[in-house]
């Protein structure tokens, strides 16, 4: 079965979020986002299933193993891109609500939504 990274990526950021308001402006320790996230929340209801994403040390986002595409942290901001079947970037921004050693908590401006990961 073939499945595409745009697709892939389309799926993750589809998941990866539930509702509540965007924490303030404040600078994110990089380094804690590195390794492999279980989403556990989403709505605040718990997740429908176990998805898992890898944020990689050089930039890189894998899911089930493929990589998916590159991130970019600027302050409480995470940029997620992604190449679509027809070669053009995919880019979609978040707010980082909340990154500690093992919690992870997004939240999407558009969708007004928020999800919660746990790191494996």
């Amino acid at each position: 079965m073939s499945i595409s990274r745009s697709v892939l990526f389309t799926v993750a950021i589809a998941f990866a979020y539930a509702s509540a308001s965007p924490a303030a402006d404040k600078d994110i320790d990089k380094d804690k986002i590195v390794g492999t996230w279980t989403m556990t929340k989403q709505g605040g209801k718990d997740a429908p299933f176990p998805l898992e994403i890898e944020f990689t040390k050089d930039g890189k986002i894998k899911l089930l193993g493929m990589e998916l595409g590159s991130y970019k942290i600027d302050g409480n901001k995470i940029t997620l891109t992604a190449k679509k079947k027809d070669g053009k970037d995919d880019t979609d921004t978040n707010t980082i609500k909340e990154l500690t050693a093992q919690k992870m908590v997004l939240y999407d401006e558009k969708k007004k939504e928020e999800v919660e990961f746990k790191k494996k």
